[in-house]
């Protein structure tokens, strides 16, 4: 009996082991599933072609802005490129692509932890600016606005932009985005107007 119950403690010994183990091994499979996931929900808010934040965290972000201040200020900034389809048409998608991709790059230079870059749609940006930051932004949406040569095969790139202040009237983040398109499309307008 004495031998057997050396043998049941010596086998209750592995088991504990065995038990530790599985127990640090799910631990690493359940860390492990948490990053990916984690990585999965921020690939989810990114355009895999510009490398910006896209539409559905657009909102998010503005709404975690007036989630953390109920009194906070910031603009809205939406952007759009005027002729793109001309570009894709006569240089092809992949120049098309490159011109996204370069608008991308000038506006995630502003980027910081009080200044955001969004591709929206196809050949839409926004820029969210909180604070009084949008005095800097002002500064880059007026060289954006202007006939930029993105690329030589391309020719001139004309961005039209519109800009829209948070105040605490607005109902939701919807309307601010929505002032900023409305002054955007009236400003594209008036560029191709003047273009001819």
């Amino acid at each position: 009996t004495q031998q057997a119950n050396e043998l049941t403690q010596e086998l209750l010994e592995k088991q504990k082991v065995e038990n530790t183990r599985l127990g640090e091994w799910v631990d690493y499979q359940n860390q492990e599933l948490k990053v990916a996931n984690e990585q999965l929900e921020k690939a989810s808010y990114k355009d895999p072609l510009t490398g910006l934040y896209n539409r559905k965290y657009s909102r998010l972000y503005m709404n975690q802005i007036l989630l953390e201040n109920a009194g906070a200020v910031f603009a809205v900034y939406s952007l759009d490129i005027n002729y793109f389809k001309p570009i894709n048409d006569n240089y092809g998608l992949e120049m098309g692509d490159r011109v996204l991709c370069e608008i991308g790059a000038r506006l995630k230079e502003l980027e910081n932890d009080r200044i955001a870059a969004f591709r929206v749609g196809g050949d839409e940006f926004a820029v969210i600016a909180q604070g009084r930051d949008y005095d800097y932004v002002d500064e880059l949406m007026e060289e954006l606005a202007i006939r930029n040569k993105v690329h030589k095969k391309s020719g001139e790139v004309v961005v039209a932009a519109g800009c829209a202040r948070f105040t605490q009237g607005d109902s939701s983040v919807s309307t601010v985005f929505e002032r900023a398109d409305n002054l955007m499309y009236e400003n594209k307008k008036i560029l191709k107007e003047r273009s001819g």
